[in-house]
């Protein structure tokens, strides 16, 4: 009788020795994924642009979408609404390859005020977002502040890949 209560004892240690090691597994890929996007939206956040406003002050993509809801001018002319999409493209396109074959299946960024909604520039979309996505999409926003107004800005990424 005591050597059935001892082993009932040590299944029950047992069980929760392991219950607590899968308890402490890092989290899902999914999430860690969540965590690579949210830092991707971080690092090009602080990308410098050539749009200079005022003169010789170049502006991070951050401080551009800023401007660009205000309609800012940059130094050479150009609109920061074009200056803000142009270099968002080009990391996009540098960072996510869509094609044939590639991991990347489709992704899709948009920046929209909080409150209205309203598009700051179009959204870049570089795939078939109709398409079934193979595996979970991962999404994550970074906030940001309009300036003077202070309505809050949201830049979004979304993206499907073969995993």
């Amino acid at each position: 009788m005591v050597g059935f209560v001892l082993i009932v004892v040590l299944v029950i240690i047992i069980g929760i020795v392991f219950l607590g090691i899968s308890l402490r597994n890092p989290a899902s890929n999914i999430e860690k994924d969540s965590k690579l996007i949210s830092s991707f939206l971080g690092s090009i956040s602080s990308y410098t642009t050539d749009c200079e406003i005022p003169q010789s002050v170049n502006r991070d993509i951050g401080e551009l979408i800023s401007d660009c809801y205000n309609g800012e001018i940059c130094g050479d002319g150009k609109t920061s609404c074009e200056v803000l999409e142009t270099s968002l493209k080009g990391i996009l396109n540098a960072s996510y390859i869509v094609s044939n074959g590639s991991y990347t299946r489709y992704y899709e960024m948009g920046i929209r005020t909080k409150d209205s909604g309203r598009d700051i520039i179009q959204p870049i979309v570089q795939g078939n977002p109709l398409e079934a996505c193979p595996s979970a999409k991962l999404s994550n926003q970074k906030q940001f502040s309009s300036g003077v107004s202070g309505e809050l800005i949201y830049m979004s990424f979304e993206v499907c890949s073969n995993t």
